[in-house]
């Protein structure tokens, strides 16, 4: 027992040992490490400093003789370039219909047809307002849950002509509400 005892004194005795080797080591390394930096930064005198920025002063060019070599073109001598969309639109859907299957290019011909594109577009600003499509939505919802359950409890058959009416209500009154919420913002409007 007492050689154990022995042992772990020796062992520790000797870690300690290099414990105390390892953190001089680390002490003295960053200190030669500066002085190293110090003595390369003292080699640098100002002779050379001055040597440098004579050198660069040779080769860089003067602001006024920059200024006179480039050419600013004036507002007049502008020329306005103007892009053809309709010119690129139209190559890049041929592009796209090239890659696509023989019933999808000719369903994108009559979807891309110039007639059928002003009419949906023109329908989708007028007919199709999201206030309205809400409105009717939430109508025909509330109107035809009432109605189904009031018909189930009291007993009589129910409708189902009575969702779509109460969807065209309801989108008549959305758009109702739309109108008169855009009065009120902007009565010059009127």
């Amino acid at each position: 027992m007492s050689e154990s005892i022995k042992v772990t004194n020796e062992v520790s005795k000797e870690t300690k040992e290099l414990e105390r080797a390892i953190t001089e080591r680390l002490e003295q390394a960053p200190q030669s490490h500066e002085s190293s930096h110090a003595e390369r930064a003292a080699e640098t005198t100002t002779e050379q400093l001055d040597s440098i920025r004579e050198k660069i002063n040779q080769t860089a060019t003067k602001k006024s003789e920059l200024a006179g070599s480039v050419a600013v073109p004036d507002d007049t001598t502008r020329q306005q370039v103007y892009i053809d969309k309709k010119g690129a639109r139209k190559a890049k859907l041929q592009e796209v219909q090239s890659n696509l299957t023989g019933s999808e290019r000719a369903f994108s011909k009559v979807i891309h047809n110039k007639a059928i594109n002003t009419a949906s577009d023109s329908l989708g600003n007028t007919v199709a307002r999201p206030t309205g499509l809400l409105w009717g939505g939430l109508f025909a919802c509330l109107a035809s849950a009432s109605l189904y359950f009031t018909a189930k409890y009291v007993g009589f058959q129910y409708n189902y002509l009575i969702s779509l009416m109460s969807f065209i209500g309801g989108y008549l009154i959305g758009l109702l509400v739309e109108l008169s919420l855009r009065l009120a913002r902007h009565p010059s409007a009127r």
